[in-house]
């Protein structure tokens, strides 16, 4: 009996030790407080001097799930022209002034946005892309309220290029004109895979993803399969500009194919040769190749 009772006790500790496991690496994969990797760049201090020189207003909207969420609205021009900008995983909107300045000089007005759980918005974890393509659709609309002829352009970066790709599989209005992800990845379930062979260098990887995605259902209410581009991407008709480095290390370059295989709508590619993760703005050329490509679609 006492065998038994020893064995009993090691076995309820090793399910334990790894539920413990599973709910570490959910949290390190979800949670936008403990993330898989940081490539936030607070770049309030460097473009501080732009903002106070814009007209800035702080806005907040509800998310359908209830979620208070932050943006800055930049109405610097007298047009109809938007872009909205979303930045990435563990980012906020600080981090996308440079883009923001940008596309200012270009004539556009600004939507910054706090994704769910990151800047001034509430929210704990990140759904990479899937519910924040919902929170997206919900400035659209508010965007559309406020100026209904308004001409808007997407744009995001890393997680904000999936929350982009992800928005595009749903039915926009008329007023997106085009869309720009950098960086973006194909799938949920390829980049999770990919970053825990390659960065962590995991062994039984298709183990643990099967099970990690009981936590996320139960957690966060999706699957793998929900949070797929290359299928969203199939009912999508508004024109696609994918950015992409062939040096990532995070989001790998092969990605950037499947992502222009699947889209339905018209389409550009812009490659960055030697570059890393979000590093293709460092490219002369990255703007030009922006306007070039959104100067079809707004006029």
């Amino acid at each position: 009996m006492k065998l038994v009772n020893k064995a009993l006790l090691f076995t309820g500790a090793g399910v334990l030790a790894y539920e413990s496991m599973l709910d570490a690496v959910f949290e390190k994969c979800f949670s936008t407080k403990t993330p898989l990797f940081k490539e936030s760049f607070d770049k309030y201090d460097e473009y501080k001097g732009y903002l106070q020189n814009s007209n800035v207003n702080s806005v907040t909207i509800t998310s359908y799930d209830g979620l208070k969420l932050n943006a800055y609205r930049i109405t610097n021009h007298d047009n109809n022209k938007y872009v909205i900008i979303i930045h990435g995983f563990t980012g906020n909107k600080n981090d996308m002034y440079d883009v923001a300045k940008k596309f200012d000089d270009m004539g556009y007005n600004i939507l910054l946005i706090d994704q769910r759980g990151s800047g001034e918005s509430e929210g704990k974890y990140a759904t990479y892309g899937l519910k924040e393509s919902l929170d997206l659709v919900k400035w659209i609309d508010y965007l559309v309220n406020k100026c209904p002829n308004s001409q808007i352009v997407l744009y995001g970066i890393s997680m904000g290029a999936s929350t982009v790709l992800s928005s595009l599989g749903t039915k926009l209005p008329d007023n997106v004109k085009c869309a720009i992800e950098d960086s973006g990845f194909s799938s949920l379930y390829e980049e999770l895979k990919f970053f825990m062979k390659e960065k962590y260098h995991l062994v039984f990887v298709d183990t643990i993803l099967k099970l990690l995605e009981k936590k996320i259902i139960s957690k966060l209410d999706f699957t793998y399969e929900d949070c797929n581009h290359k299928i969203a991407l199939k009912n999508n008709n508004v024109p696609l500009l994918i950015i992409h480095g062939t040096a990532d290390t995070i989001v790998p370059f092969e990605m950037s194919k499947r992502i222009y295989n699947s889209t339905n709508g018209a389409k550009k590619i812009f490659v960055v040769e030697g570059v890393d993760h979000c590093e293709c703005k460092s490219n002369e050329k990255y703007y030009i190749n922006i306007k070039s490509f959104i100067d079809n679609y707004v006029v």
